[in-house]
């Protein structure tokens, strides 16, 4: 299957995980097909997958999942996703949870997924529904590896708010036909707008509310047009054994799983106290 394919295939199977409806989710599985999440044992066949998935459902009646990336290779695909919704099931915490994760998937020979063995942060996931999230709103001690992602889609209100903002009105970002001529060959979104992603994603989600970069470096490897879908992935590389300071792996992804922005930043977190960095 080729990349465009699989792309719209990965959307439609993202809905269906919004749909509160558990077969849906399935019916993307070949007969036999496995679901496994983390270090469970999988779900083999349509109608435990099917189970797997309404256990979610059930648990986040509100649940919206997210698509933050695809990439392809072969018949392999690593799908990224982002899960939010209150825990209002039956016995359920009544606390709102967000984590992100992604599923390894193996393609069958009749397009649906033979193999996908899901991974996603556990730990950050049982202390969400435990409402652990003391100083601020972050979630416990960070370690090494642990990963965050969030994502948006870039509008031509975005590239007009930040233009206004800034004064950044280069024609590569408003003109058609100036933009058709050079090699992005269309409009492209100011490089601020996928930083800004960043800075959200590292005071909301990870390390969390009060953190800022203390440093960065980071390039751009590809342009975002108007109309992408990017995702903006964290994962810690070095955790200060003192100090709420950390080192991040900074990566920026569009629709189907091209990198955009590579790098890495150190960051620190404020708890709302008198500190010194």
């Amino acid at each position: 299957m080729d990349t465009a394919r699989l792309t719209e295939f990965a959307t439609r199977y993202t809905a269906a995980w919004c749909s509160q409806n558990a077969p849906s989710v399935a019916a993307f599985y070949a007969e036999r097909g496995s679901l496994k999440i983390n270090d469970s044992a999988p779900s083999v066949g349509r109608h435990a997958i099917t189970a797997a998935a309404q256990g979610f459902m059930t648990a986040f009646p509100d649940m919206v999942v997210t698509m933050g990336g695809l990439t392809v290779d072969g018949n392999r695909a690593t799908y990224r996703w982002t899960l939010t919704g209150t825990n209002t099931g039956p016995g359920g915490t009544g606390r709102p949870v967000k984590i992100s994760g992604y599923e390894e998937w193996t393609i069958g020979a009749d397009g649906l997924i033979a193999e996908s063995n899901g991974h996603f942060d556990a730990a950050d996931y049982q202390q969400q529904l435990a409402g652990a999230e003391a100083d601020g709103g972050r979630r416990g001690p960070l370690t090494v590896g642990q990963r965050a992602s969030r994502t948006m889609t870039v509008t031509s209100a975005h590239v007009k708010t930040f233009a206004e903002m800034t004064g950044d009105y280069n024609p590569l970002h408003f003109d058609v036909a100036f933009a058709s001529r050079t090699k992005f060959g269309k409009l492209v979104a100011q490089g601020g707008l996928t930083t800004g992603i960043l800075h959200a994603l590292v005071a909301m989600d990870m390390p969390g509310p009060g953190t800022v970069f203390l440093s960065q470096n980071w390039k751009f490897t590809a342009p975002v047009y108007i109309g992408d879908t990017v995702t903006a992935e964290a994962e810690v590389l070095e955790v200060h054994a003192s100090k709420p300071v950390c080192r991040l792996k900074m990566t920026v992804r569009r629709q189907g799983g091209e990198i955009v922005l590579d790098g890495e930043a150190w960051c620190y977190t404020f708890n709302g106290t008198a500190a010194t960095i």
